[in-house]
């Protein structure tokens, strides 16, 4: 009496109920309820009494949908890590990182609750520019639309770990490891870090078409060469005009993509 209150009806016309609530507080839940929504209409206590009204109206309730916890996980092994420590940014995140914590080797992860059957993209980033290359996740990112990778996953009705990826790589380190192909023994890299030049070495056993891009984080093309039927030599890159950073020299023969993480200083 004397104040204003909010007076909530919630008619679930499949479920035949009617709930309740005054002032917050839930009055009435789950009560059979059959038929349509003709009127509600609203008296005071008797004829003595003045009811005054405002801000009625009338909506149809969207059920939320469910959510879940989704971690993410990333290995750092063949990687520095930065003083700033690893991030993820992402669609879920707006592009904004999301700081990650070391649970051990070399293991880094965060956990972000999101909404069931959403469609997601994101990056790794070693420290707060080290983002992983769109080339990098070329094989098995989706595209941009701007012409670069991100890594993808749709959400799941349940808590779940993804895959502990391998930093700017598409499998894990351990299959890395296990699988690392002749073309990336290959080639080799130095110095690195380095000043104002890089040496890329490569002996292969046929004659290949190699093509040596060097990205920076935001996956823009600094150098590119394009060797032909090359068998085995050297090329060097002048990295002098480079600002001092982290970039990612990636290989590829057509069929297979490696990429080296170099640091320019």
């Amino acid at each position: 009496e004397d104040q204003w209150f909010e007076v909530v009806h919630e008619f679930n016309l499949d479920n035949n109920e009617v709930n309740l609530w005054i002032n917050g507080n839930q009055v009435l839940t789950g009560a059979a309820y059959t038929g349509n929504i003709g009127a509600i209409d609203f008296f005071s206590i008797n004829d003595d009494h003045l009811a005054f009204y405002d801000d009625i109206y009338y909506t149809e309730s969207i059920p939320p949908i469910p959510t879940v916890d989704v971690t993410f996980r990333v290995n750092m092994e063949r990687e520095t890590v930065s003083g700033q420590g690893v991030r993820l940014a992402g669609s879920i995140t707006g592009w904004a990182d999301v700081n990650m914590t070391d649970v051990g080797n070399d293991i880094w992860e965060t956990t972000i609750e999101l909404p069931v059957g959403e469609a997601i993209q994101y990056k790794f980033k070693n420290g707060p520019n080290g983002w992983e290359t769109s080339q990098a996740l070329m094989e098995c990112g989706v595209d941009d639309g701007n012409g670069g990778f991100n890594r993808s996953a749709t959400v799941g009705n349940v808590n779940e770990i993804l895959g502990t990826y391998c930093f700017n790589w598409c499998p894990n380190c351990d299959a890395l490891d296990a699988n690392e192909t002749l073309f990336a023994k290959a080639i080799g890299m130095n110095p690195n870090p380095a000043g104002d030049f890089v040496n890329l070495t490569y002996n292969f056993e046929s004659m290949t078409n190699l093509n040596v891009r060097l990205v920076n984080g935001l996956g823009q093309v600094m150098v590119e060469r394009n060797l032909d039927n090359t068998l085995n030599g050297s090329e060097r890159l002048d990295i002098s005009n480079l600002p001092s950073g982290a970039y990612t020299v990636v290989f590829s023969n057509g069929e297979q993509v490696v990429g080296k993480r170099l640091i320019v200083q």
